[in-house]
């Protein structure tokens, strides 16, 4: 689960292609941060007495990082429909929508800005890394080998031949 949340599904593939794969992606991950944020300011900040309290903090934290994704994700690849161009320049204008968006929701103008201006510089920058090949978040498959290299075994009667089994084990 955390690798998916920290890979880049809405690069994966072209502006435009595949919008509801790579907004469901992105408000699932960012979701899920807005989530600790929301455990950050119950613990350490805001500390609700009741249920009901710790339930409208959590709501009232998660709601923009929700809208700020869902505008920014499905708003990249509407843009990237519409131009018909796979670009950073959709992601800016992306990110411009997104702090627009959470402004308009939360009433604050000035932090819109500030998170539009962020997203849209944000944005177009991973857009122009990812299309020009650098790795910034490189995901690193690992091999699961197990306590004791028990994918070189099987439960049968026997071994299989056909596995390398390392020195230590011969």
């Amino acid at each position: 689960m955390p690798r998916e949340l920290i890979s880049t599904h809405i690069y994966r593939y072209p502006d435009g292609k595949n919008c509801a794969e790579k907004t469901m992606h992105t408000v699932k991950a960012w979701g899920f941060w807005g989530l600790w944020a929301s455990l950050y300011d119950l613990v350490g900040i805001s500390s609700p007495k009741t249920l009901m309290g710790a339930a409208s903090r959590v709501v009232y934290i998660n709601t923009p990082v929700l809208i700020g994704a869902t505008v920014f994700s499905s708003g990249g690849c509407i843009i990237g429909n519409m131009r018909g161009k796979d670009g950073p320049l959709n992601h800016v204008l992306a990110g411009a929508l997104s702090g627009a968006a959470i402004a308009s929701y939360t009433g604050r103008t000035a932090m819109g800005i500030r998170l539009g201006v962020i997203l849209a510089i944000g944005g177009g920058l991973f857009k122009s890394f990812q299309q020009n090949g650098v790795k910034l978040l490189p995901v690193v498959e690992h091999k699961e080998q197990g306590m004791f290299h028990q994918y070189h075994r099987y439960f049968g009667p026997g071994r299989i031949e056909e596995a390398k089994l390392p020195p230590t084990y011969t």
